[in-house]
């Protein structure tokens, strides 16, 4: 949405965006997970982290004969 320059120099989409913010962290549960909402950088780089060693564990519980074994015929049939 844009709109030409106001007088009262109002922009409806920041003023939205950090009620939105706000309203995360305040209602959030646990409480502690709002102040995520907060420090955007540092959520995503936890995130990018832990998938990353989900994928690493996971990919570490396929016996590696299913893993890297050549597959022939049709497939399972679901």
């Amino acid at each position: 949405m844009f709109t030409e320059p106001h007088e009262f120099a109002i922009n409806i989409p920041k003023i939205l965006a950090e009620a939105r913010i706000e309203t995360y962290e305040r209602l959030s549960w646990p409480g502690f997970l709002g102040r995520a909402f907060k420090h955007r950088g540092v959520t995503v780089v936890l995130a990018a982290r832990r998938s990353r060693l989900v994928a690493v564990f996971s990919l570490a519980m396929i016996p590696s004969g299913v893993l890297f074994a050549a597959h022939s015929g049709p497939g399972r049939v679901l």
